[in-house]
């Protein structure tokens, strides 16, 4: 919710009044002085109005009786946190204790009452009302800065579960690291070169994903940096094939962090945790009447066979997110025995305005 949307909204005066013409008077008054207001005289508009945000009330002493109290004290219970009933209460008598000033002291800190002795002027019943209205226009101040707080957490623990998993996968993309290596090495010079090599690859590859594209980007640069810390001594574990895609910033990094999760989950699970693995990534651009489809295929042969997939793990989740609301595409995530086949098809915009944009 916005910042200033709370002084937009408007505050309605609810009168409740059912004996003589104070109904029809407060009314006119509450008008008179350029706010919304209503008459009702029905109990169970007057539990609605009590319950409903947008309202500052208008009571006189005799409506304070029988059902009228248990509707009050229910209506006031069920408000917000936040929230506290701007109240104008008229009595005949301030100054002497009575049932009716008990009853609404009682009630405080639930209901923000404001008591004026009658007979009253129509301009000072009128500044009390403004004075209501503003204390209900501060409440919803308050309200929006617990809605932004309450987003702010939600965002801040989605945040965290990030980088947790990102963490993970630093750590698991290291182990497949290590093993690729070993594997491959025939002594230990051997292997800290090639170990070197790869930390520094995958090192590249997180400085891109942590800073912004602002040069021209092929997605044929991508992928070979999201799979260049597995690679082989000879790339064979990899078929890369697709023309030449030329990508805009923010396309460049989305994809960036897709190609990343597939990487790092083949690495994990998939065709490069063993030697026998291959990773085919292949992509083609369909020219369609309004737009151009990126076509992108991800998959996985040779690797361990997979089993049943009980629940999607957060990095499924993390390139469902990316796909649809960062590059407004869709992804399809087939995981099959033989290995991990992923199709996403994702809208470019026009070479010319890419170009433009670098």
């Amino acid at each position: 919710m916005k910042g200033d949307e709370a002084a937009n909204e408007e505050v309605q005066v609810v009168v409740f009044a059912p004996f003589g013409r104070d109904a029809s008077v407060l009314k006119r008054i509450a008008e008179d002085h350029g706010m919304a207001a209503v008459a009702i005289e029905d109990l169970t508009e007057l539990a609605h109005a009590i319950g409903n945000e947008a309202f500052v009330l208008v009571l006189t002493e005799e409506s304070l009786r029988g059902k009228m109290i248990e509707v009050l004290r229910d209506g006031l219970r069920r408000q917000p946190v936040w929230a506290s009933m701007p109240t104008l209460l008229l009595l005949d008598e301030v100054d002497r204790p009575s049932e009716t000033l008990s009853l609404i002291r009682s009630l405080e800190p639930a209901i923000d009452c404001l008591i004026m002795q009658r007979p009253a002027r129509g301009g000072e019943i009128g500044s009390a009302l403004r004075r209501l209205v503003r204390d209900r226009q501060r409440q919803w101040q308050v309200r929006d800065q617990i809605i932004r707080y309450e987003e702010q957490q939600v965002h801040l623990k989605f945040l965290l579960r990030e980088l947790d998993h990102r963490v993970k996968n630093v750590l698991a993309k290291v182990r497949a690291i290590v093993s690729l290596t070993s594997r491959q090495a025939t002594d230990l010079s051997t292997f800290v070169t090639s170990f070197s090599d790869r930390i520094q690859a995958l090192s590249r590859a997180h400085e891109a994903l942590a800073g912004d594209y602002h040069e021209p980007a092929t997605l044929r640069q991508l992928v070979q940096e999201s799979l260049a810390p597995f690679l082989d001594q000879t790339a064979s574990n990899a078929t890369i094939t697709g023309p030449r895609v030329l990508l805009w910033p923010q396309g460049a990094l989305s994809l960036s962090m897709m190609l990343h999760e597939l990487a790092t989950n083949a690495a994990k699970y998939g065709a490069f945790s063993v030697g026998t693995g291959h990773v085919d990534v292949r992509w083609s651009v369909a020219e369609e009447a309004e737009a151009r489809l990126l076509t992108l295929e991800w998959n996985e042969s040779g690797g361990p066979e997979l089993g049943p997939i009980e629940r999607r793990g957060f990095g499924t989740l993390v390139i469902d997110r990316i796909a649809a609301q960062e590059m407004d595409g869709r992804v399809k995530m087939d995981f099959a025995r033989t290995g991990l086949h992923v199709t996403a098809i994702i809208p470019l915009p026009p070479a010319d305005s890419i170009r433009a944009a670098l």
